[in-house]
C-alpha cells in the first residue's frame, strides 16, 4: 500500500467510524422511546442492529482492517495527518449509500413500531396518568401483561360490588341492564355486538346469557368482552391481522395471534350456525374463523364464499419471482379486501348453513340464494370424481363462454384454454365436447377432451410432483400424482396445429411426467421420443443414480440448472420435440 492510499485509507475509517457512532445514538435514542412506550421495540432493536453491522461489515471493519495492516508495515506513518486528504470519489459514493441506506432503516424502524403512549385522562378512567406508567412499570420489569385485580361496579350510592378480574367472572344475561362506572363514557369502548342502547355509563347486554370474561383496555380505553367456556357450535372466534375494536378506529390487531383478549374477538351466536361480528377493518386487513379459541377448527374462505365480492375477497397468495419465487399461487383461505373495499366498521356475518360470508349491512342475504355454478347457463353437479362438480359441453374455438357463480376465474382456469378478454372468457381450444371439472375446495377447474380425446386429436400428460399452472407447489392437495382418477393428476394438451399440442404446467422440485396418446396408461410418448428443448438446460430426461452411474429414464425430468415454477410446454409431433419455456 502506497503513502497516499493508507491516509485515504485512515481518512474514511475515521469519517465512517463517526457516521456509525451518530446513528448508533440516533438508533439508542429510538429504541429507548420504543421501549418506554412499550411498543414492539425488539424488531426495532433488532433492524438497528442490522443497519449498524452493516456498515461495520461494509465500511469501518474493512477500512480498519486494511490501516492497521499498513501500519504494521510502516510503524512511522501512525503518526501521518490526513488533513487534506480526501476520499475517493467511488469509495465516498459506497459509503455515503450505506450510511444513508443504515440511516433510512433506523427511521423506518422508528415510525413503524413507535407508538406513542396515551396520556390518562382523569374525567374518564379512574387510572390517574401515574396509575398508568405504574402498569407499564410493572409489565416492563416482569415481563408480563398487567392490570388491576378488581374494577368498581357502581360507586357510592350505587356501588353494587366489584369485578374479579382475577378470576375473570360476570354473569351476563340478555336483557340485563349493566352499569359502568369510572370507566368514562363507554360509548366510545363496547362492542356493539354484545350492548345495544349504550349511553355514557350504561347498556344492555344483547348477548347469549353465559359467564363472560370482561377485559378492559386502559391505555386505549376499549373494552372487550368474551365467554371462553364455549366453542362452536355456541361459539365462534375470529383472528387475523390488520382490523380492530370497532370503537377504536384504528387497526388494533397488527398480526395473527390468540395471546391477549383484543387479539381474537368472539362472535355473536344469531342463530345455529349463523355468527356475527363488528370490526374496524382496513384495506390489508386479513382474517379466518375458528371453532375454537386458539388455534383450530378453522372456517375459511376456500369453503365459506365471501360476499359482495366487490368488498370482500378470497386471500390469494402468489410467489413473486423478482423476489425468488416460482410465480405461482394458490387460495390462502384468508377472507381480504375486495377491490372496491374502503377502510371502516363493518358488521360481518358468517352463515354457515349457506357456507357465505358476508358484510351485512352491504348485501341483501335474501338475494344469495342457494350456492350455484353454471357454464354457458348449463349448473354444474356433482361429477364422478370425488370432490369435483361438473358439467360437459360442445364447445367452440374462439367462443365466448359464461361463467356464473365463480368469483375469481383468472385464478382458475388453464391457460392453454381460456383468455379473458376485457372481462370476457375466450375459449382457446379446437371445437368438441369438453369436460369442465371444478374443485371448490381449491378453487381450480380442469378441462379435458371427450370427443376425439386421442392422437392425433390430443395428448394427455400425468406424473408426479406436477401440477395445474395457477398453484404453488406448495400444498398437497393441488399436486399431481401418476393417475387418472382425479383431475389434478392428469393434464389434457390443446392442439394448436396439426399434430403439435400446448399445455402449462407447474413444475416443482424433482417432478416426472409422460406425454400419452390417450387417457390411461400404454401409449407413451416419452423422453427417448423427442428432442428436448430448453434453454439453460432447465428439462432433461429423467433419471436416477445407479451406484456410481447415471441412469436415464423414459420421463422428463430436471435438467442441471432446473428452478421450481410454471414452465410453458409444446410437444411438435411433426419434428418430434418437446420445448420447455419457463414463464415464472
Amino acid at each position: 500500500m502506497t503513502k497516499e492510499k493508507y491516509l485515504e485509507t485512515k481518512k474514511q475509517a475515521r469519517v465512517w467510524f463517526t457516521v456509525n457512532i451518530l446513528i448508533s445514538l440516533i438508533a439508542i435514542t429510538g429504541g429507548s422511546l420504543v421501549i418506554i412506550s412499550q411498543s414492539r421495540h425488539i424488531p426495532f432493536l433488532l433492524m438497528s442492529l442490522g443497519a449498524i453491522t452493516l456498515m461495520n461489515r461494509v465500511l469501518i471493519t474493512p477500512a480498519f482492517n486494511a490501516k492497521k495492516e499498513a501500519e504494521e508495515q510502516h510503524p512511522e506513518w501512525k503518526d501521518l495527518s490526513t488533513k487534506g486528504t480526501k476520499i475517493p470519489v467511488e469509495d465516498f459514493q459506497k459509503g455515503f449509500l450505506i450510511s444513508v441506506a443504515a440511516l433510512l432503516i433506523v427511521i423506518v424502524g422508528f415510525f413503524m413500531f413507535y407508538r406513542p403512549l396515551p396520556k390518562a385522562d382523569p374525567t374518564v378512567s379512574n387510572l390517574t396518568p401515574k396509575d398508568v406508567q405504574i402498569l407499564q412499570e410493572l409489565e416492563e420489569v416482569l415481563g408480563i401483561a398487567s392490570y388491576p385485580m378488581n374494577w368498581p361496579i357502581g360507586m357510592g350510592k350505587a356501588f353494587e360490588g366489584l369485578y374479579d378480574l382475577y378470576n375473570q367472572r360476570l354473569e351476563l344475561y340478555k336483557g340485563d341492564e349493566v352499569t359502568f362506572s369510572n370507566f368514562g363514557d363507554v360509548r366510545k369502548m363496547l362492542q356493539p355486538d354484545f350492548f345495544e342502547d349504550i349511553t355514557k355509563d350504561k347498556a344492555t347486554f344483547i348477548g347469549a346469557d353465559g359467564n363472560y370474561k370482561l377485559f378492559y383496555d386502559p391505555v386505549n380505553k376499549l373494552i372487550y368482552l368474551e365467554n371462553r367456556s364455549v366453542n362452536y357450535p355456541d361459539g365462534l372466534w375470529v383472528c387475523g391481522s390488520n382490523f380492530g375494536h370497532p370503537q377504536a378506529g384504528r387497526v388494533t390487531v397488527a398480526t395473527w395471534t390468540f395471546n391477549l383478549p383484543s387479539d381474537a374477538f368472539q362472535c355473536v351466536k344469531i342463530s345455529d350456525n349463523v355468527f356475527e361480528t363488528t370490526l374496524y377493518l382496513v384495506k390489508d386487513f386479513q382474517f379466518k374463523f375458528y371453532k375454537q379459541r386458539p388455534w383450530g377448527g378453522e372456517l375459511a374462505s376456500t369453503t365459506v364464499n365471501p360476499y359482495p365480492i366487490n368488498l370482500l375477497g378470497k386471500g390469494w397468495f402468489y410467489s413473486d419471482p423478482a423476489t425468488g419465487g416460482t410465480g405461482g399461487g394458490h387460495f390462502t383461505g384468508d377472507f381480504v379486501a375486495g377491490p372496491d373495499f374502503t377502510p371502516g366498521v363493518y358488521r360481518v356475518r358468517i352463515d354457515l348453513n349457506k357456507n357465505i360470508c358476508m358484510f351485512i349491512d352491504k348485501v341483501d342475504e335474501g338475494q344469495l340464494g342457494e350456492e350455484f355454478y353454471k357454464i354457458n347457463g348449463t349448473e354444474l353437479t356433482q361429477s364422478d370424481y370425488p370432490n369435483y362438480i361438473g358439467v360437459e359441453l360442445n364447445l367452440t374455438k374462439g367462443q365466448t363462454v359464461d361463467f356464473e357463480g365463480f368469483s375469481y376465474l383468472d385464478y382458475m382456469l388453464q391457460p392453454e384454454y381460456f383468455t379473458n378478454e376485457n372481462g370476457q372468457y375466450k375459449f382457446n381450444a379446437p371445437d368438441g365436447k369438453y369436460k369442465i371439472s371444478y374443485n371448490k375446495n381449491r378453487e381450480l377447474i380442469y378441462v379435458e377432451k371427450t370427443t376425439g380425446a386421442e392422437f392425433p386429436e390430443t395428448v394427455w400428460i400425468t406424473g408426479a410432483t406436477f401440477g395445474h399452472p395457477r398453484i404453488s407447489g406448495l400444498l398437497a392437495d393441488d399436486i399431481g400424482n401418476w393417475g387418472w382418477e382425479n383431475p389434478k393428476d392428469f393434464i389434457c394438451c390443446v392442439k394448436t396445429g396439426d399434430r403439435i399440442f400446448e399445455t402449462n404446467l407447474f413444475l416443482n422440485n424433482d417432478f416426472m411426467f409422460r406425454f400419452y396418446k390417450k387417457k390411461g396408461w400404454n401409449n407413451e410418448i416419452t423422453s427417448f421420443d423427442v428432442t428436448i428443448v430448453s434453454e439453460g438446460d432447465l428439462i432433461a430426461r429423467g433419471g436416477y443414480w445407479n451406484g456410481d452411474q447415471w441412469q436415464e429414464t423414459e420421463n422428463f425430468g430436471p435438467g442441471a440448472n432446473f428452478r421450481a415454477g410454471i414452465y410453458h410446454v409444446k410437444l411438435d409431433m411433426n419434428t418430434n420435440t418437446c420445448t420447455f419455456t419457463k414463464k415464472y
